[in-house]
């Protein structure tokens, strides 16, 4: 029954994510543009670090590379079987949707400890969150997947590359695997730690929050460990009982993460709005009470977290379980930390209570991610029958509501397809369109000629067969 309803969602999740419209940004970061060509060549921002230069998105090279050489060259394998037009619709729903149940691997993985799909503990913790990504319901207050597929690239898939990288250490904090790792997974997380470093734009913040918790956790421990003797000795002690790399891939991500901070702050796009410190704390504020009290998205998410950590403690946790619960208290105060220093990261004016879903999803990840393991630890503990079925009871209610509240299936591209399908019959160089909506724009096409980069991308998709502009009335 949970593969069947997990194959549901991935055929159900793939149908909306397929009549979603394509955004603004997205030729742009694919062709691209003159702006984007100096990230393009210059992937770790030394352009910044010796001329202090300031230009589009400095930081972030290598998630304008995959979403480049993925929009480059997928759409023409649908195409073998498609037309040009739903070739595009197909490339942009299976990034969606992959991300989406990768994002569901590696939370079961969190949750489980478990790599095999057909585990009934591994089905059941990616059954519980799958719901919880919303496209529709919810989705201003705890979407994951941005329905604009660029910005699902830039956070969605940029942080599910985080949550990848920080699974090993996760497993070694509840004491699953040993500090130690090997050395073909310390490659892989060496490889991971500088595409996370120039990749999304909360991957740098997140990675600087997790590492220092880290250092700071490990020395506080080690300190009560060695309470005696002169401080000096106390610390040759601590440092003595450091596992080695570990703490050394920890250091490396924490060096990459504060040069990619560094250079960050160069990204010409926060200068296109700005706003004073004080009054970004104001929006905060507004922003934080909106955010977490006006809708059930986030309050139940919290609540059933909440519970879930108290029945644990009732239950007698074993030693994973106890490490978790810590680990709760220390995402707690990261998080809060975390919001607090949002307005630190820049002002854009489609945000204009500075938390919004896209910012705020390393938190509402790190909910699901605990609401995933203490759901499930506490099923496979429950003593008695009758506790299990009540508890069952409400996890299913929880899992009925998000499935409610996001249910439903809206064609939102069939405008932007009929505009598309225009642009490719008409005869003219500069095409009038008749639809009243957005065509790969962030608004109407009123200029022809800022439509170049438009018609540019569909020449190259082969939609049209010679170059073309277009704008709307």
């Amino acid at each position: 029954m949970l593969v069947l309803f997990l194959l549901c969602m991935i055929c159900f999740n793939f149908k909306r994510n397929y009549l979603l419209p394509l955004d603004g940004d997205l030729p742009a970061i694919v062709l691209p543009v003159p702006s984007y060509e100096t990230v393009m060549s210059d992937p770790f921002g030394m352009n910044v670090l010796f001329h202090d230069s300031v230009y589009a998105a400095p930081n972030r090279y290598f998630m304008h590379a995959i979403m480049s050489a993925y929009f480059k060259t997928v759409p023409f394998w649908f195409q073998q079987f498609a037309t040009p037009i739903d070739s595009i619709y197909f490339t942009a729903a299976f990034a969606r949707t992959f991300t989406q149940f990768f994002l569901v691997f590696i939370i079961a993985m969190y949750a489980t400890g478990k790599k095999n799909f057909l585990d009934l503990d591994f089905l059941l913790a990616a059954a519980i969150c799958v719901p919880l990504f919303q496209t529709y319901g919810f989705y201003t207050w705890m979407a994951v997947l941005d329905q604009a597929v660029t910005y699902m690239f830039f956070y969605a898939f940029s942080m599910s590359l985080v949550l990848l990288y920080f699974l090993p250490f996760f497993n070694a904090a509840i004491g699953r695997t040993p500090y130690n790792f090997k050395n073909s997974l310390l490659a892989m997380l060496i490889l991971l730690c500088v595409v996370n470093s120039f990749s999304g734009p909360l991957n740098a913040p997140v990675t600087i929050l997790i590492c220092s918790a880290i250092f700071i956790n490990h020395f506080a421990s080690n300190l009560k460990k060695f309470n005696t003797g002169p401080f000096i000795s106390r610390l040759k002690n601590i440092f003595r009982n450091v596992p080695r790399r570990f703490m050394g891939v920890i250091l490396l991500s924490l060096i990459l993460g504060l040069y990619s901070f560094y250079i960050g702050r160069n990204n010409m796009e926060n200068q296109w709005s700005t706003l004073t410190l004080n009054e970004s704390y104001r929006r905060l504020l507004t922003g934080f009470w909106y955010h977490y009290t006006f809708k059930l998205a986030q309050p139940v998410l919290i609540g059933i977290v909440i519970l879930n950590a108290i029945l644990i403690y009732y239950l007698k946790p074993d030693a994973e379980a106890k490490k978790v619960i810590r680990l709760i208290r220390w995402f707690g105060i990261i998080s809060l930390l975390y919001i607090f220093l949002l307005p630190l990261g820049g002002y854009r004016i489609y945000r204009s209570n500075i938390i919004r879903y896209d910012t705020i999803m390393p938190v509402t990840l790190g909910l699901i991610i605990f609401y995933a393991y203490s759901a499930v630890y506490v099923m496979n503990h429950l003593k008695t029958k009758y506790k299990l079925v009540l508890y069952s009871l409400l996890i299913t209610g929880i899992t009925v509501l998000y499935v409610h509240e996001d249910w439903g299936i809206r064609n939102k591209n069939a405008c932007e397809r009929s505009a598309f399908e225009d642009i490719a019959a008409s005869r003219e160089n500069i095409v009038l369109l008749k639809q009243d909506c957005q065509v790969m724009n962030w608004g109407k096409m009123r200029i022809p000629e800022h439509s170049k980069s438009k018609t540019d991308m569909l020449l190259y998709w082969n939609i049209i067969s010679e170059p073309k502009l277009y704008y709307q009335d």
